[in-house]
């Protein structure tokens, strides 16, 4: 008969799997968001789609009218191809349970991150899921989300060696992981930054004098591991011309300057309370706490607050990469005196090392695999069954085009098309191959020269007209309060197809001939 600790690994979830657990839960809740938000998840469906059916990588534009033919750089296709297959097998569930499965894994990496360094299991608790409300405004069906959980254990296995915690058999997990990082998102880079940040700490160190048999000893165990890493992102269908790649998207200011999660954050949006609260209380903690941060880690944190600041999408990485820093800095804050703070310390450490002693009876991960089979079960199905919404997931008709796309499917348009920006992955997945798209969110793909002609068009701006011409568009999908459509409905020519409160299709017959 098993004894009573054992079967509590069944009955009770440990604290790392509540914190899994709360993360699916509310990527579950918002999963019609994470698929909505902008057109970029409908892209990737049909990139991955086009991988599977064709067994071959693209790399010549297939998918647009504007560039087809023009050369194309496949840095995303292994995220592409998982989303792909995950929508094959639950629908508009799949992408969101494997996005989500990933940002949960990502959380309990962070969880036990803070767990090892030493933190008590309520503030562990406490500062990751600070760190998952911080990062949830940028929680997407995307590949981006790949590179949370890349973050996270990259920075956890390289903290974590620096600190004696884990041995250095560890770090070669690292090359491993990157060739598959490389494969999935453009963010490996993040991983050769945090390489790059724990070698130039150490080289300061030596500058300075400080422990430099120490620090030598430790670069000559970083170093292979850092050049094998290296090796690894190199190994993709373009080679290392990847690296070329997605550093050239900085250096186009338009595309950055237009594209709100490239901007700065706007700290009088509501959403950037929680980011602003973390921000100011890693910088307190930093100021006040009796623990001093060593150099590597304080580096590698203002690192990723400069990050932060310069572009919104990196505010999730502050968070996985500020949390261990955090809780360790806030531990080691001052006691501060009176009956009340007394009272709430005592009560921590009572619950914190009634925490600990249950911990060390449990085992495996039972509750987040059940329930991740659980729901992945129900969605396939759901899906297989006909359920065009399973597990309540679906495409936001508030968000993104779907009756007009629908209505496109019933009534194809001849010809080619301009449609707006954030909904052209979405028309791709639901019209593609027998429309392309005039542009979608891969801007760094589609360049400068075309965003402004794009822009030139939806502003109505002076000679917009000729570019409508210029390309041969014969139909227009726009927001239906938008100047262009108002514009468009009233000009000779042009006619209504479709309308609803989001979207409007417009057609006209033959343009003028191409210039």
């Amino acid at each position: 008969m098993s004894s009573p600790a054992r079967r509590t690994v069944w009955i009770v979830p440990s604290l790392g799997d509540l914190v899994f657990l709360a993360v699916l839960a509310a990527a579950l809740g918002g999963g019609s968001r994470m698929l909505s938000a902008d057109g970029d998840p409908g892209r990737h469906l049909t990139v991955g789609k086009h991988i599977v059916e064709s067994r071959s990588i693209p790399d010549r534009d297939i998918f647009s009218h504007t560039m087809a033919g023009q050369p194309f750089v496949p840095y995303e296709w292994l995220s592409e191809v998982l989303s792909a297959l995950s929508y094959q097998a639950a629908g508009p569930a799949g992408p969101v349970l494997l996005h989500g499965a990933l940002i949960a894994a990502t959380f309990a990496v962070v969880f036990a991150h803070i767990r090892t360094r030493g933190s008590g299991g309520l503030m562990a608790l406490a500062v990751s899921l600070l760190a998952m409300v911080v990062s949830a405004i940028h929680w997407l069906a995307r590949p981006h989300v790949f590179t949370f959980l890349g973050t996270a254990v990259f920075w956890s296995v390289l903290d974590l060696w620096r600190s004696g915690k884990l041995s250095a058999r560890w770090l070669w997990i690292l090359p491993g992981a990157m060739l598959f990082w490389s494969n999935i998102h453009g963010g490996f880079l993040v991983g050769l930054i945090l390489l790059g940040a724990f070698i130039g700490a150490e080289l300061l160190g030596i500058v300075s004098g400080n422990e430099s048999a120490m620090r030598w000893g430790r670069l000559r165990v970083l170093g292979p591991v850092a050049v094998a890493t290296l090796v690894a992102g190199a190994i993709t269908p373009v080679g290392g011309s990847l690296f070329v790649h997605v550093t050239g998207y900085l250096g186009k200011r338009l595309l950055v300057d237009r594209t709100i999660e490239y901007m700065s954050p706007n700290f009088h949006d509501a959403a950037m309370l929680p980011f602003m609260l973390m921000l100011v209380a890693t910088v307190a903690a930093l100021a006040w706490s009796a623990r001093r941060p060593g150099l590597t880690e304080g580096l590698v944190v203002l690192v990723f607050v400069a990050f932060a600041l310069y572009a919104g999408r990196n505010i999730p990485l502050f968070a996985i990469i500020a949390a261990p820093v955090l809780a360790s800095q806030i531990e080691a804050l001052p006691s501060v005196g009176g009956r009340v703070a007394e009272v709430i310390r005592a009560w921590a450490r009572v619950r914190n090392s009634r925490i600990e002693r249950m911990e060390q009876s449990l085992g495996g991960h039972v509750w987040p695999i059940a329930a991740l089979i659980g729901a992945t079960l129900v969605g396939v199905v759901q899906w297989q069954g006909g359920e065009p919404a399973p597990l309540g997931e679906r495409f936001d008709p508030r968000l993104q085009p779907v009756e007009a796309v629908a209505h496109l499917r019933t009534h194809p348009q001849t010809g080619n098309g301009f449609n707006e920006l954030g909904w052209g992955g979405y028309v791709l997945h639901g019209l593609w191959p027998w429309q392309r798209v005039f542009i979608d969110g891969q801007t760094d793909f589609y360049g400068e020269p075309l965003v402004r002609e794009y822009l030139q068009v939806v502003e109505l701006r002076p000679g917009w007209q000729q570019i409508l011409d210029k390309y041969s568009v014969r139909w227009v999908l726009y927001g239906s309060d938008s100047s262009l459509v108002q514009t468009l409905t009233a000009t000779p020519g042009w006619r209504v197809e479709y309308r609803d409160t989001l979207a409007t299709v417009l057609s006209r017959d033959g343009p003028a001939a191409a210039r």
